[in-house]
């Protein structure tokens, strides 16, 4: 990060320019106002901030983050499922489960390994050293969502990949069937035999992957093509060789 010096003149000039633009606003700008879909506010509106209760000793936290977190409680002591995205995002829950009782957390417990259910445990925990217990591929999935939020922001990876469905590109919304992208891409060749072709120069070019695509849309239309089968396996064999040598 760049430091810029000014010169203490130049510094009260800008000062007293600010001032001076604040000042002269006769009134404060009005707010925009911005409509929204009906249906859109009345789902918002069903995530409000709240704790649940849904029977004796049950507790579901809604509306605090991404995710939902639910209280078990117990003779001795409570059980915490899923723990929020964040440190900040479990605090509140955490705030409400202690006003409903002041009991130890006994263990927490992961149903899955998404951030946004795991990333709040030691909140969660407060002073007290429960168990924690998952499944017993979580921890690897976990180090593995350290390694790519390492190199992107959070707002983005929480929707990317092993962290939830949507990758940010609003056109995997609602997407084309496997079947349906495999017709659109023969029509966009000309014909079955055209794509076959631009699959066989893909090959004869060495670019494999592309050729491996092509197979794949093809093998859509027509699963039982030997001659796409063999153009497949040759972009197989001939990928695996690249690769390796």
């Amino acid at each position: 990060m760049k430091t810029y010096l000014l010169r203490p003149h130049l510094l009260c000039g800008i000062i007293g320019l600010v001032i001076f633009s604040a000042c002269s606003q006769s009134q404060p700008p009005q707010p925009l106002e911005v409509g929204s879909d009906p249906d859109l506010a009345a789902h918002s509106a069903e995530f409000k901030q709240a704790v649940i209760k849904v029977t004796d000793g049950v507790y579901v936290a809604v509306g605090f983050g991404l995710a939902n977190s639910i209280l078990l409680e117990g003779r001795d002591g409570v059980v915490i499922l899923d723990a929020m995205e964040s440190a900040e995002a479990a605090a509140p829950v955490k705030a409400a489960f202690n006003k409903i009782t002041a009991k130890p957390v006994r263990a927490i417990i992961y149903t899955h390994y998404h951030s946004d259910h795991t990333q709040g445990a030691a909140v969660m925990a407060g002073n007290d050293t429960p168990e924690v217990y998952s499944h017993e591929s979580t921890l690897y999935y976990l180090k593995r969502i350290a390694s790519i939020t390492r190199e992107t922001t959070y707002r983005r990876a929480i929707f990317d990949g092993y962290l939830g469905w949507f990758g940010g590109n609003a056109t995997d919304l609602f997407p084309l069937s496997p079947d349906e992208r495999a017709k659109r891409f023969v029509e966009l060749a000309g014909s079955e035999q055209k794509l076959i072709e631009h699959a066989k120069q893909a090959v004869a070019k060495k670019n494999y992957q592309w050729a491996l695509e092509l197979s794949d849309q093809l093998l859509r239309i027509n699963p039982d093509s030997d001659v796409v089968r063999e153009l497949k396996a040759e972009a197989l064999s001939s990928l695996r060789t690249d690769r390796i040598a």
